[in-house]
């Protein structure tokens, strides 16, 4: 799984505090070294931003999983 970050995605993750931002961005390098990601994740039904949901802590990261 390769990750790619929206602008937008970026931008929250800056305002974040550097500890939480670590500890998001090494979840997520978690579920990327993974064969498959989503089980970790919950599907959505009706999502305009992504497919999938991983939880963080209080945070969700939303995305899309997709095969190479």
């Amino acid at each position: 799984m390769i990750i790619i970050l929206d602008t937008g995605a970026e931008r929250d993750l800056e305002k974040l505090e550097a500890s939480l931002r670590r500890r998001i961005i090494r979840k997520l390098e978690f579920y990327a070294l993974q064969d498959n990601p989503a089980r970790f994740a919950e599907r959505l039904v009706k999502s305009e931003f992504g497919d999938y949901r991983f939880r963080v802590g209080d945070y969700r990261v939303i995305c899309d999983i997709g095969v190479d």
